[in-house]
């Protein structure tokens, strides 16, 4: 269900009524496409995967499927995470969240390593050493990175990593868990 179920006057909203108030308020704050490049729902699902990236549960749209977390908890954290996404039921989430096929989990692994490949070539040759402070979560990733198929400097991991991090609002982070591939790939290109 979408958001007011009741209009003003005390009748009973459609669908079509709540998807126009909705569209209205988005407006009103200046959340459009046109204003800022982004649009509600597309804020909406890309805080629908950061969060579930932040619980340790791999999305299926950059790479899904691996939580690392063992079923049971994996399923304990998708209810409380759909809870906290203001959905009734594990069920309702979005697609691009629920794992679907092994072939996809595989076709989408090529896609990641792809980006990471065109987003390296792209960064050229001048990129800063790494400061001592990273040097070390850098360490960790290249290895978790080689792990995966994907051999990068670390100046490489560095830059890549420091712009995860900014997508997370975060200026660094230390600690970077599982699924650096899909996370890396995610907002590399």
């Amino acid at each position: 269900m979408l958001g007011w179920p009741f209009l003003g006057n005390g009748k009973i909203a459609s669908l079509q009524q709540n998807a126009k108030r909705y569209g209205h308020l988005v407006r009103s704050i200046g959340l459009t496409k046109k204003a800022i490049g982004v649009t509600g729902h597309g804020l909406r699902a890309q805080f629908d995967e950061n969060r579930i990236f932040m619980a340790g549960v791999l999305p299926d749209i950059p790479g899904g499927g691996k939580s690392g977390l063992d079923p049971c908890e994996t399923d304990m954290e998708l209810t409380r995470i759909a809870a906290e996404l203001g959905l009734s039921l594990k069920r309702d989430m979005p697609s691009y969240i629920v794992s679907r096929s092994a072939r996809a989990r595989e076709d989408m692994t090529a896609r990641a390593k792809a980006r990471i490949q065109e987003a390296v070539a792209s960064m050229g040759n001048d990129l800063p050493t790494v400061s001592e402070d990273r040097r070390e979560a850098c360490a960790l990733l290249q290895i978790l990175l080689a792990e995966d198929g994907v051999n990068l400097t670390l100046s490489q991991v560095h830059a890549l990593w420091a712009s995860w991090c900014r997508r997370c609002g975060t200026e660094w982070d230390n600690n970077p868990g599982g699924h650096v591939l899909f996370q890396m790939a995610s907002y590399a290109v």
